[in-house]
This record gives C-alpha cells, sequence and structure tokens, in this order.
C-alpha cells in the first residue's frame, strides 16, 4: 500500500469517526427528550386520577345534597 492510499484512508477513517461523534451526541439528545417526554406523560396521568377521583368525590357530595334538599321539600310538604 502506497502512503497516498493509507492517507485517505485515514481520512475517512477520521471522517467516519466524526460522523459518529455526531450521531451519538444527536441519540443521546433523543433519549433525553424522550425521558423528559415520559416523566412529563407519567405527571399528566396522575393528574388526571387525581381529577377523576375529585370529580368523583364532587358528584357524590352533589347527589347528597341534592337528595337532602329534595327530602326537605317533601317534609315540609307534609308538615305544611
Amino acid at each position: 500500500m502506497s502512503g497516498n492510499s493509507s492517507e485517505k484512508i485515514m481520512d475517512k477513517l477520521s471522517e467516519i469517526s466524526e460522523r459518529l461523534v455526531r450521531v451519538e451526541t444527536l441519540l443521546e439528545k433523543i433519549t433525553d427528550e424522550n425521558r423528559a417526554m415520559k416523566e412529563k406523560q407519567n405527571n399528566h396521568e396522575g393528574r388526571l386520577q387525581d381529577l377523576e377521583q375529585h370529580k368523583s368525590t364532587v358528584v357524590s357530595a352533589k347527589d347528597i345534597i341534592t337528595w337532602a334538599v329534595m327530602a326537605a321539600i317533601a317534609l315540609w310538604g307534609v308538615l305544611k
């Protein structure tokens, strides 16, 4: 192998190495973004569960208050 062809091979290897570093950097960035999105999604799921539980509690309290008001009106109607 002549000196010229070995220099070309070394240049190509250097270029491949530089490209590989860029690919690794991009993969790390994508991995970090995916991790952040997954964490955000888990956070949103927890918030949704809390909201659904709160909604069911509020509906139950609302139903109890409505029933109590209807019972009071009925009792008032009977006693009057």
